[in-house]
């Protein structure tokens, strides 16, 4: 994934929350340095990152960090439709089971984002 910077939440639930930056590092396992730079967007958020902040303020990173999950879908359509090509001819169950789970993807990402671009 290329390095971008991901509109995210975390300064809106911090607050709401009437937690300081030094508090949130704390809760995260980290300084107020390093949430300063995620609130700034200085550099996308960790795994960990993520997972903590849906333990601490209990939001998705869905709705924590929508842009970063678009992106994040898009790119595993782009490679399922690469894979699907693999698959062309075939029609055993377990290749029909795996399509199932493709079309599953983009039927899910069409929902909620539209068509994905070069898919």
């Amino acid at each position: 994934m290329t390095p971008k910077k991901y509109p995210q939440y975390l300064t809106k639930h911090r607050m709401l929350w009437g937690l300081s930056q030094q508090e949130l590092g704390v809760l995260l396992g980290t300084t107020k340095s390093a949430v300063c730079k995620f609130e700034a967007l200085a550099c996308p958020p960790s795994f960990n990152l993520v997972l903590a902040t849906q333990v601490i303020f209990d939001v998705s990173p869905r709705e924590a960090y929508p842009a970063l999950y678009r992106q994040v879908h898009e790119e595993i359509i782009r490679r399922a439709a690469k894979l699907d090509l693999l698959w062309l001819g075939k029609s055993d169950a377990a290749t029909k089971r795996k399509r199932q789970l493709l079309s599953n993807m983009v039927e899910r990402f069409d929902e909620e984002f539209g068509r994905p671009e070069a898919v």
